[in-house]
């Protein structure tokens, strides 16, 4: 049975290699650190996981995440203060 990618991966930006070659050196060097072959290591499924963690995207997600908490705290913090103004009134 033959696979094929359903659309081929653009270039990466800024960059001389395709997608298709550096996922295929994530393998070679997968190959080369664990006692696996290389058509072993090429039949392992697909984690973006590290890729992913060492983007931009991750990034602004992460950043995205801490202001959404940081507006959380200060919604909190402000509401305690209208309950406490609220609750010395009575």
């Amino acid at each position: 049975m033959h696979l094929r990618d359903f659309a081929p991966l653009p270039r990466l930006q800024a960059s001389q290699h395709s997608w298709t070659d550096t996922l295929l050196q994530k393998v070679s060097q997968l190959a080369e650190d664990t006692p696996m072959m290389f058509d072993a290591a090429i039949q392992q499924t697909l984690s973006f996981e590290a890729m992913y963690y060492n983007s931009a995207a991750w990034r602004n997600r992460k950043a995205a995440i801490e202001s959404k908490q940081q507006l959380m705290v200060g919604i909190a913090l402000r509401l305690n203060t209208l309950i406490e103004v609220t609750s010395k009134r009575r």
